[in-house]
């Protein structure tokens, strides 16, 4: 297979789904961008030169998780229907705690996938994954 078959194909509906999750934004100084995070999906996060830029990129990384969920029949958590428009020039945010690798691995062992698939679905090496657990 190669890389570009291994790229989910998001569709217009996936990313609809998608934007009926909470999102939050938040300016990182460590990081030197803005980062945001689907509230509702566990470590879907992501990171952009802007607000706009950061959003649409977790956006897109929500839409993923939920195709790759509903492709291993798992339970797609609901949208809480929560939004909330964050003017984020009037506003200093913290960056959530990273996740523990308990947490991590329960996010894995919840999906009931090896190392390997959670690193393909996440997109990065499964050798990432080893050092996150």
């Amino acid at each position: 297979m190669s890389d570009e078959e291994d790229i989910l194909a998001l569709t217009e509906d996936n990313l609809d789904a998608a934007r009926r999750y909470t999102y939050e934004v938040w300016w990182s100084e460590e990081d030197r961008a803005f980062l945001a995070r689907a509230e509702e999906l566990i470590g879907v996060q992501s990171h952009g030169a802007t607000p706009e830029e950061a959003l649409a990129m977790t956006t897109e990384a929500a839409a993923g998780m939920i195709v790759v969920l509903g492709e291993l029949n798992r339970e797609i958590p609901a949208p809480t229907g929560t939004r909330r428009l964050i003017d984020t020039r009037a506003i200093q945010f913290a960056a959530p705690a990273p996740l523990t690798k308990e947490q991590v691995r329960a996010v894995r062992v919840q999906l009931g996938v090896s190392q390997a698939v959670f690193a393909q679905a996440l997109g990065v090496d499964a050798g990432t994954v080893r050092s996150w657990e």
